[in-house]
């Protein structure tokens, strides 16, 4: 369900705050979802783009034309989304945040009037901090994407999705890594809990274990919850 809410219009129209109260616009659509189960196991792939929004990203608006035309970018490249950069610096996609890992410690820009950050980042946050797995929030810099071990985006309806490949080069080696095959099921199974009322976390010594045994990222992710 997609829900806008926009202040409303007024006659004549001008740039300015009305004076006299006016009725909001309400606008809801409601569609069915099929979550992207199949690109959560292989990855996806994205181009780097020049960051072209204005300065007030954190600002939740409908001012999005920067993101539709980075997104049709990325179709006319074939790919399924951008990794923004600005003054040098990974800010996130076209419509998700973005994290990188390095040497084993998550990385994701720091919270500014650059970025909008998402309600999935913030589980990001708690849920690495479960598994004992280090974040920094530091912008990760262009010149150090190719020496990112693993890169994903995180969204509402992306939930964590996989780069594995960036400008046509594998990210990585190429497949979805450990650290956020870790996080992917440790997210599914915080919405699987929170969604049946079992609040426990006895999932949390298994995956920190995950990121240890399982290097290549072969976990089986989260089919089981998919198929409940």
């Amino acid at each position: 369900m997609y829900i806008q809410i926009t202040r409303g219009a007024m006659f004549p129209r001008t740039h300015h705050f009305p004076e006299e109260p006016v009725t909001p616009t309400i606008y809801l659509s409601a569609s069915s979802f099929t979550p992207y189960t199949e690109l959560h196991q292989t990855g996806t792939n994205a181009i780097t783009f020049a960051d072209q929004r204005w300065s007030q990203c954190h600002i939740k608006s409908v001012n999005l034309l920067p993101n539709v035309l980075a997104k049709q970018k990325a179709r006319e490249a074939g790919v399924n989304n951008v990794v923004m950069i600005r003054n040098g610096l990974v800010t996130e996609s076209a419509n998700t945040n973005i994290f990188g890992v390095m040497d084993g410690v998550l990385y994701t820009h720091p919270d500014d009037e650059t970025i909008l950050s998402g309600v999935t980042r913030l589980a990001v946050f708690e849920l690495a901090d479960e598994l004992g797995i280090e974040v920094r929030r530091e912008a990760i810099r262009e010149e150090e994407l190719p020496k990112l071990e693993e890169l994903f985006f995180t969204g509402t309806t992306t939930d964590l999705l996989p780069v594995v490949e960036l400008d046509g080069n594998p990210v990585g080696v190429g497949i979805p890594g450990p650290v956020c095959r870790a996080l992917q099921e440790a997210y599914y199974r915080k919405m699987q809990r929170e969604c049946t009322g079992n609040l426990q976390k006895d999932y949390q010594s298994d995956l920190q274990s995950d990121l240890q045994t399982d290097p290549q990222g072969t976990l089986p992710g989260n089919d089981s919850f998919q198929s409940e």
